[in-house]
């Protein structure tokens, strides 16, 4: 039975085996109820159609990228590939420059291995017994720790005069050898000749003394022999200077 008045509606339920009862139910929330629903119905529609939208967008935009991606990763792969023919090219040439160079070696004398390996100038002369330079206070430094060899040396003038040239100097043993400065043996500088210009060494300009600091990175060993070959050229590509210093012996 509904009993109706202005602001609830009130239900009985009969049952002959059980009480009577009564529920009391307000219009306002019957009112609310029945809007509500509705409401929610289309907010979880709404919340599915973006869902599926936002899929097919992802989906779209996932078609749309692969074949970007794609070309992306192959041009990386052929930049990497080049890459390494490149490697591969360089490592040949370094390999024919060091064959060319270790020739020399052998094939040059004790206290000239260093000239082989430096292009002469048409008309150079060898003005090495003239006495325009000398060196003193030399020393040697080894550093295992970050594998160095550093030679040390005053370039004096005995004549006073201003002389300008370039400075070469060796460090080797019986198993392997480096210059200094380095960029005068670079692959641009030695290719296919092994050989570098005279005025790829140290520039130096003086007239009484001049500070050298001839500094290697090579793996050192202990016990080995290590020589010194110092050569400076003037500026014209005279050869004024020539000298061996060693062995010197890094103690274990």
């Amino acid at each position: 039975m509904l009993y109706n008045n202005s602001k609830n509606l009130t239900f009985v339920i009969y049952d002959e085996q059980r009480p009577t009862k009564c529920f009391e139910i307000k219009k306002g929330q019957i009112r609310l109820a029945i809007f509500l629903l509705p409401l929610l119905f289309l907010v979880l529609l709404l919340a599915l159609l973006f869902t599926i939208s936002y899929i097919r967008n992802v989906n779209y935009a996932l078609k749309y990228q692969e074949p970007v991606i794609l070309q992306k990763y192959q041009n990386e792969r052929t930049a990497t590939l080049n890459k390494q023919t490149e490697l591969e090219r360089t490592n040949k040439e370094l390999e024919s420059t060091n064959a060319i160079l270790m020739s020399k070696i052998k094939a040059a004398k004790t206290s000239e291995v260093l000239l082989p390996f430096i292009r002469p100038t048409m008309g150079a002369k060898d003005m090495t017994s003239s006495g325009l330079l000398g060196i003193q206070n030399v020393d040697v430094k080894f550093s295992t720790d970050s594998n160095r060899a550093t030679l040390l040396f005053n370039l004096t003038n005995p004549t006073g005069q201003k002389i300008t040239g370039h400075i070469f100097v060796m460090l080797r043993t019986s198993s392997l050898f480096t210059i200094y400065p380095s960029e005068a043996m670079s692959i641009k500088n030695t290719l296919s000749t092994g050989m570098t210009n005279y005025d790829m060494g140290e520039h130096f300009s003086m007239s009484r003394l001049r500070p050298v600091n001839a500094s290697f990175n090579l793996p050192l060993q202990r016990n080995a022999q290590y020589y010194f070959d110092v050569v400076i050229f003037s500026k014209s590509g005279d050869l004024i200077y020539k000298k061996m210093l060693g062995p010197h012996i890094l103690k274990s």
